[in-house]
């Protein structure tokens, strides 16, 4: 017995509260009730014209129940417009006329759903979602169904709650500023990347499967970003901010000069930076909002102050005055040295140049003592001239002309 109750009960609510073919039912049980009517009004006065005359009462009675139920329906939704409201309750009631609303490029299509019942109230009616589009739908403030591509029909109180473009998005923060460890500004700008809704396990795109998509990472994208005074906060700014923080927090925990110019053995920045992008954390938040990173670059770094790079320009101009400084006095240093090499070893094969001379003369009288004596000078003069040389002297005059023969005093005979 309570089995067939249930039955009928439930046979009952479809029929009262059921869609499509349930509320076609009611159309048509309607549509018989007043045609009955008509036909026995008819055969008890012998009368079309009578019938007709009694249809009046039954069909102002129903026409007005519509009536009345679209204006609460346009007081509960505050809705603009009546015919909007008059038209759901019909197609709710009736199952004929549902709305259309159609998905592209994660919006709705500008001809479809018109009134926009579908968007304010929801349904019943009719969900056509493009390739490449997914939607989550609600029913009553909680989620309800994940719908890909194709036809879907929206149940009563079922509503669209997310859409979810499935393309690869792009974005580009034109300026990210932070502070460094050393309390100076640096600004970073040109940081593009790519993203998309995270995909479910195993499942890469590919031809069969052109655009894959999680259930749980909808939900995460409808359910895990802030909410801001203005709403919802965008998918962009989701992952703006991920990738953002990563790039501060580096600056923050850096000095300028580490981040703007690194000595050759300190690691790339821009690496550094890859690598924070990359980690579980930022991977992590990402996530959170059902997002997966799939290609980032950065662009320039600079300090946020024009005097900065001013200033280290002069101290890198400063240290490569003081190298070249530094080499030029080394090489300096080498060609002196040379020339005193060279200069000492001229020396030497002067004096051992005169000393082979000795050799060659014989000393036995005051002769050929005279005549040594002469070369000797010869030699010294020679080499005092190559030294004074060296040194910068011009004055010849100082040097006595050894070796030319000198002049005779008065009564002195000429050897």
């Amino acid at each position: 017995m309570s089995k067939s109750n249930l039955y009928i009960s439930n046979l009952i609510k479809n029929f009262l509260l059921g869609d499509v073919w349930w509320a076609r039912a009611r159309f048509l049980a309607i549509f018989i009730f007043l045609y009955g009517w008509y036909l026995i009004v008819s055969k008890a006065f012998n009368s079309s014209a009578e019938g007709w005359r009694y249809l009046i009462v039954p069909l102002f009675a129903v026409i007005s129940v519509f009536m009345l139920g679209a204006r609460f329906v346009q007081d509960i939704y505050n809705l603009k417009n009546y015919h909007a409201a008059f038209r759901y309750m019909f197609s709710s009631f009736m199952g004929i006329g549902y709305s259309t609303y159609k998905i592209e490029h994660g919006k709705k299509e500008l001809d479809s759903d018109k009134l926009g019942i579908i968007e304010d109230i929801g349904g019943p009616g009719y969900l056509y979602i493009n390739p490449g589009n997914v939607v989550l739908t609600e029913k009553l403030q909680t989620p309800f169904s994940v719908c890909g591509n194709g036809w879907y029909f929206l149940s009563r109180f079922e509503r669209i709650g997310t859409i979810v473009d499935l393309e690869e998005q792009q974005f580009d923060s034109k300026v990210v500023e932070a502070v460094s460890k050393d309390g100076i500004k640096v600004v970073v700008r040109n940081v593009y990347y790519h993203y998309r809704l995270l995909p479910g396990k195993n499942r890469d795109r590919n031809i069969s499967d052109p655009y894959p998509y999680s259930i749980q990472a909808v939900r995460d994208y409808a359910y895990g970003r802030s909410v801001l005074p203005g709403g919802l906060s965008h998918w962009e700014n989701s992952v703006r901010l991920a990738v953002e923080g990563a790039i501060t927090d580096y600056i923050n925990k850096h000095r300028v000069d580490q981040i703007t110019a690194p000595a050759h053995t300190e690691k790339d920045p821009r690496d550094e930076i890859g690598e924070r992008i990359r980690s579980t954390e930022t991977r992590n938040k990402l996530r959170f909002v059902g997002t997966d990173l799939i290609w980032f670059d950065i662009g320039s770094i600079n300090a946020g102050d024009e005097q900065i790079d001013s200033q280290r320009l002069k101290a890198w101009q400063a240290s490569w005055d003081k190298e070249s400084t530094i080499l030029r006095t080394e090489g300096e240093a080498h060609r002196i040295a040379f020339q005193e090499l060279g200069r000492v070893e001229a020396q030497s094969d002067l004096l051992k140049s005169i000393l082979s001379s000795f050799h060659d003369v014989e000393v036995s009288d005051d002769k050929h003592k005279e005549n040594i004596r002469r070369i000797v000078m010869a030699r010294t003069a020679q080499l005092l001239e190559s030294m004074s040389s060296q040194h910068g002297n011009q004055d010849k005059d100082l040097l006595p002309h050894y070796g030319e023969s000198t002049p005779k005093k008065e009564g002195e005979k000429h050897e």
